[in-house]
């Protein structure tokens, strides 16, 4: 499963998914890995490792943030595991709209046979990657100020409650996969 949050700073999309990505690895009974580039409130109580090997080496089904890594060696690691629940805050740093690393590619390709549920958050639209947005699942619309990108999840996404109006943590869900 591949689930999206967007939305303003402290509109509480990370929180959200944090708890729904932990959720979702006690059900599954399997490991949730964080990637953290800015060491957000909402994972300061798990673990950090520096690199994803670290994790990959020390822990296998545990919580675990990764603050920093190379993307590449960080997917590839992600593609050895398996079987785990990714979150990954700010998923501009991983997966733009202008590069992301042929090993996410790959995990995208193939998260359902990998065993990897994924959880990302964005703050506008035109950050993510068109992949990212190709196979998600269900997307969670947190507060939006931008004007453009309310038309965008309006027009592309049919939202018809405009996102400015909504309060902290408050969100609209929309189910946009067939994989659930």
């Amino acid at each position: 499963m591949i689930v999206g949050a967007i939305g303003c700073p402290g509109s509480g999309k990370t929180t959200e998914l944090v708890r729904r990505a932990t959720l979702r690895a006690h059900e599954r009974g399997v490991g949730l890995l964080a990637l953290d580039p800015g060491r957000t409130p909402a994972l300061a109580n798990l673990p950090h490792y520096s690199e994803a090997q670290a994790f990959v080496q020390a822990v296998r089904g545990a919580f675990a943030a990764v603050e920093t890594d190379r993307a590449e060696n960080l997917f590839a690691a992600i593609l050895s595991v398996g079987n785990l629940v990714v979150v990954l805050d700010e998923s501009r740093w991983y997966a733009s709209a202008h590069s992301m690393p042929q090993s996410l590619r790959r995990v995208l390709r193939i998260h359902r046979a990998l065993g990897v549920d994924l959880y990302f958050t964005t703050q506008h639209v035109a950050d993510a990657a068109q992949e990212l947005w190709a196979v998600t699942d269900v997307l969670l619309v947190f507060r939006t100020l931008s004007p453009r990108a309310r038309d965008y999840l309006r027009r592309e996404f049919g939202v018809a409650r405009d996102p400015v109006d909504l309060e902290r943590g408050e969100f609209i869900e929309l189910r946009m996969g067939l994989g659930i």
